[in-house]
């Protein structure tokens, strides 16, 4: 019998940490939401359809980032969830939907001393990673961290 308890609880206690792991800790909802707008604009099927395509396969994640930020990149940003009908904002979510969360400042390079809670776009165009950091105060560690592969695409 205690060894029966004892595996459960062994169960249990993984299972616990690797969740924990997974949702990474105690990330603010907001700026998680911030990081999958940037990485639901990188999925190759995006990417293949919007005007950074015509870069080519070749092109950096600094590319990426500078345009995304550019005027042209501005009009594929999606939509601000205060824009959207607040009846219809869940039902779009469950359909897959990513939406700009309020009150978070998307930034590229280094964080913005005149904003609040910001997400900064970074890049490292040696291994082809756009790079995520999450602020909630600058005068502390990113709350939030996330990197992921450029992917290479063209038209």
């Amino acid at each position: 019998m205690f060894g029966n308890w004892l595996g459960t609880m062994s169960v249990i206690l993984v299972a616990s940490m690797f969740l924990a792991c997974v949702k990474g800790g105690n990330e603010p909802a907001d700026l998680i939401q911030a990081s999958r707008v940037i990485r639901d604009m990188m999925k190759p099927a995006n990417l293949s359809r919007s005007g950074f395509a015509s870069r080519g396969p070749e092109a950096t994640p600094s590319q990426f980032v500078s345009y995304i930020f550019s005027e042209m990149g501005a009009a594929e940003w999606p939509e601000h969830e205060g824009m959207v009908n607040p009846d219809e904002l869940k039902e779009l979510r469950a359909m897959g939907m990513t939406f700009m969360p309020t009150g978070v400042a998307f930034v590229s390079g280094s964080p913005d001393p005149d904003e609040g809670r910001q997400l900064v776009i970074k890049w490292n165009n040696s291994e082809r990673f756009v790079i995520v950091e999450g602020y909630t105060n600058l005068e502390e560690a990113p709350v939030l961290v996330r990197k992921w592969k450029l992917p290479k695409v063209s038209r």
